[in-house]
């Protein structure tokens, strides 16, 4: 990792300023836009022209926790999966897929 900041930068790196942490996820630019099942989800409620706040009230699940499982990848347990993926009228496969 160090390696390729050093070749991006051109060797120039520099520790962070007094009082400011140093983050450990990657910079927003680098970040996947559809991250992932979250994002396929999204997209299916899209082509539908449906909201969360009515995959929330198919489900059965709260809208903070919906809103919140979309946000971060890899946060649906199975069973959350198979109901959204029933509700939408998806293979469960098919949100896993990208």
């Amino acid at each position: 990792m160090r390696e390729e900041l050093e070749r991006i930068t051109g060797g120039q790196l520099e520790p962070p300023a007094e009082g400011v942490r140093k983050s450990e996820y990657p910079p927003l630019g680098r970040r996947p836009t559809s991250a992932g099942v979250g994002g396929e989800i999204l997209a299916q409620l899209a082509r539908m022209r449906q909201t969360q706040t009515w995959l929330a009230e198919q489900t059965g699940m709260p809208i903070a926790t919906l809103s919140r499982h979309l946000r971060a990848p890899g946060r649906f347990r199975l069973e959350e999966l198979l109901a959204i993926a029933y509700v939408l009228g998806l293979e469960p496969a098919a949100l896993l897929a990208r």
